[in-house]
């Protein structure tokens, strides 16, 4: 088991204690004051020191010392060191709160800018991430809260206290079960829930929303009584029913008997009426292989016509393109040759500028070397040097001018000739273009004298197919004769085939009208057997939903049971591991129900009720269960020992803050 033990600890400026060092000998301690001098602010301090909290886990409180007006003291430390046996190795902790203050320029007074903390692990300063990490390897926070306060545990949610309490023992489902056949289904059903608790959940919902549906059934079922037709004759309407539709029946006999009268001679008519169209048919058929015949002997001459005239155009639609193109072509080739002048202009200038800057010499006057302070003329060697540097600055200074001259030269030489390039490559394109619109002229006169050798016009083409069409129409024997069959079938006629039933329909339509409305009386009879069907399945999703109920209510129930069950075990598994106090997990209500809970009771008293020595026993004997179950010890500090006599042993080491109002000053023993 680890072992933590306070050996030393140091308060300096920490809230009301300016200075105070207290040692820690033996396993226990006594510390004695009056209230209000500072017992509290002890373990405040060694809280502050690990985890930046005092004893209540709060960060903001008061840190700083407070002058007689209650302002806090400016410009000092607020530090509080300690020397800790980590089973037997000493380690010295310290934690310093500064107060940073800057004189701003122009200003001569500080300014306060905020706090800034200093950490330290064996007088070695680190930064907070690293003191931090060092303290969490030392004891995780939430464990020094349980170990070293005995009213942190009891005073937790009752939730978290159980959650603790549940951890320290280990419960299997099958440990529970047991020959219970009831919890061997639960377990099965629960599967695929997360908790019980969830499974609970989930059988509620379903609960209510059955009730729902069963509570609203009567109303459902009262709805459609109350929307049943009326029950009415049905045996005699079907009666009524059968007499109108054989009424009916007759009229239709009557009917038919007067149609086929006029029957043979609509066949008749349907044959003639065949016969015509396919006359008529044979007729289109020759006519248009006889026109297909004088098209074809016209259809040549207008061919090549038309092919010539076609010709033509497309000639004529090319030059105007290429026209276009050579004036595009000219614009082009007179704004390159602007840019060749240009640049040719360029270059004179380059060379007059290089001749200009290549014909200067170096010219020095010794006469205006003097000494800037006194005035006196150098000395030879001095002015020999002068000029030699002068001379060397001159002539870099030319080669330089010269070269970059020379580099824009060549880039204006090269440039010249891209663009003379692109002149020559102009000119060539050009002349293609001329040549192309001597070789059209050439196609479109060619082709103009070619269209006049064809003497005949399209339009007169026409007109003489149409003469060769009517010409050969009126020879052909077929055609002849097949035009005399068709006026003779056209003289036919046929006598009338016209039947007035109307009377007849009239009688059907009404008897008709008579027959639909017996048939809606009937349907009645299946809407008053629908509805009865719908009463008898609404009864029987009542009792189904009923039984769901009862079967959902019965899951939940057994779930309690298991859940019971089960903190009953936990109970008496947690209870064994305490000496002085026992916690109760179920909570009976009036009702008989029972609430989970998890309440600590000393001889039988709620610990919320007991008095503050009993309080104070039952926070040791937490202390000493989980100092067991987590494998560590720390200090317990014990505020208001002066209230009880006998305090339940425990290995931790044991600092006791004593009211005693005789001491106005802190004292140890």
């Amino acid at each position: 088991m680890k072992t933590i033990k306070i050996k030393q600890l140091s308060l300096i400026n920490f809230k009301a204690i300016r200075h105070l060092e207290l040692n820690f000998t033996g396993d226990e301690t006594f510390i004695y004051a009056d209230n209000g001098v500072g017992k509290t602010t002890i373990f405040d301090g060694f809280n502050w020191l690990l985890f930046g909290k005092d004893s209540q886990g709060r960060t903001d409180f008061e840190i700083k010392t407070l002058d007689t007006a209650g302002k806090v003291i400016e410009k000092i430390e607020h530090e509080v060191s300690a020397t800790l046996e980590v089973d037997g190795t000493e380690i010295k902790l310290k934690r310093v709160l500064k107060e940073n203050w800057v004189k701003k320029r122009g200003s001569s007074v500080s300014e306060f800018t905020g706090n800034g903390t200093e950490y330290y692990w064996n007088d070695v300063p680190m930064q907070q991430k690293e003191f931090n990490s060092n303290i969490s390897q030392l004891l995780d926070e939430q464990i020094f809260k349980l170990i070293t306060n005995v009213s942190t545990f009891n005073t937790m949610d009752w939730k978290q206290r159980r959650s603790i309490l549940s951890g320290m023992v280990t419960i299997s489902d099958e440990e529970i079960i047991g020959q219970n056949l009831a919890f061997q289904k639960l377990m099965n059903d629960i599967k695929s829930f997360k908790s019980i608790e969830d499974y609970k959940k989930m059988k509620s919902t379903s609960i209510k929303k059955a009730n729902d549906d069963l509570k609203a059934i009567p109303t459902r079922i009262d709805e459609v009584n109350r929307n049943k037709p009326e029950v009415k004759d049905f045996a005699a309407l079907r009666l009524q029913l059968t007499a109108k539709e054989s009424e009916m029946a007759k009229i239709d006999e009557q009917i038919q008997d007067k149609t086929k009268a006029v029957e043979s001679i609509v066949e008749q008519k349907n044959t003639h009426t065949l016969k015509l169209n396919g006359l008529r048919t044979k007729i289109s058929t020759l006519q248009n292989t006889i026109k297909n015949e004088a098209d074809k002997q016209v259809n040549d001459s207008k061919g090549d016509y038309n092919k010539v005239v076609s010709e033509i155009q497309e000639y004529e639609s090319t030059l105007k393109s290429v026209e276009l193109a050579i004036q595009s072509i000219n614009t082009k080739k007179n704004n390159i040759q602007n840019a060749i002048s240009q640049t040719e202009k360029e270059m004179n200038d380059l060379r007059t500028e290089w001749a200009s800057e290549n014909s200067k010499t170096f010219v020095f006057d010794e006469a205006a070397c003097k000494c800037p302070t006194c005035n006196r003329a150098l000395e030879t060697s001095d002015i020999t040097a002068k000029k030699d540097e002068l001379l060397k600055n001159f002539n870099i200074s030319k080669e330089s001018v010269l070269n970059k001259i020379n580099s824009k030269g060549v880039g204006l030489k090269t440039q010249k000739e891209n663009i003379s390039k692109e002149l020559n490559e102009t000119e060539s394109l050009l002349k293609s273009k001329i040549e192309l619109v001597d070789y059209l002229n050439q196609e479109i006169a060619s082709s103009k004298a070619k269209l006049e050798t064809l003497k005949e016009d399209p339009a007169q083409a026409d007109k003489k197919a149409e003469m060769i069409y009517e010409t050969m129409l009126s020879n052909n024997a077929e055609l002849i004769g097949l035009n005399k069959d068709l006026i003779e079938l056209e003289k036919v006629t046929f006598a009338d085939t016209t039947v007035d039933t109307s009377e007849l329909k009239a009688q059907k339509d009404v008897i008709k009208k008579e027959v639909d409305a017996i048939k809606i009386e009937l349907a009645i009879e299946l809407t008053i057997k629908a509805a009865d069907e719908r009463v008898g399945q609404l009864i029987e999703e009542e009792r189904t939903l009923a039984q769901q109920v009862a079967d959902v209510e019965n899951d939940i129930m057994i779930a309690d049971e298991f859940n019971k069950a089960k903190i009953d075990v936990l109970e008496t598994k947690i209870n064994q591991k305490f000496l002085f106090i026992k916690f109760k997990m179920f909570d009976t209500q009036i009702n008989r129900g029972e609430n989970e809970c998890c309440e600590a009771t000393i001889n039988g008293v709620p610990y919320s009720d007991a008095n503050t020595a009993s309080k104070i026993n039952a926070g040791i004997d937490v202390i000493n269960t989980l100092t067991e179950f987590y494998n560590v010890s720390a200090p317990i500090f014990i505020d208001n020992r002066e209230s009880i006599v006998n305090v339940l042993p425990t290995h931790s080491q044991l600092i006791n803050l004593v009211v005693s109002a005789a001491d106005k000053k802190l004292r140890v023993a």
